[in-house]
């Protein structure tokens, strides 16, 4: 079974293709759609809704899910994968392109 495991890289490919997957991109496009009109109403006091609040963590229930189901499918784990970036980012912090990885990565934050 040793030769099943994925590197951290592979996983990592995996993870973003799994985040431009049509299918997902669609879900994710339909979620933010639906809750535009929710978003529209200004507040008269500045302040955020409750509502919001719990729109944007459903929001980043998609995101969230996405990467659990795909890291279940590589046979890894959230820790392993999230210590793997963070040490990709004491590496590579200065870099644009690791950057613009870690901005995509964290979108829905």
């Amino acid at each position: 079974m040793a030769e099943d495991v994925l590197s951290m890289p592979d996983v990592t490919n995996l993870v973003l293709e799994n985040f431009q997957d049509p299918k997902f991109c669609y879900e994710v496009e339909t979620f933010v759609n639906l809750h535009i009109p929710d978003f529209a109403v200004a507040t008269t006091d500045g302040s955020h809704p409750l509502s919001w609040t719990m729109l944007h963590k459903k929001y980043k229930n998609l995101y969230e899910g996405q990467l659990q189901r795909c890291l279940q499918q590589c046979g890894s784990e959230v820790t392993e994968f999230m210590d793997y970036l963070s040490a990709c980012n004491d590496a590579y912090s200065g870099d644009p392109n690791f950057q613009a990885l870690l901005t995509a990565l964290t979108a829905s934050q």
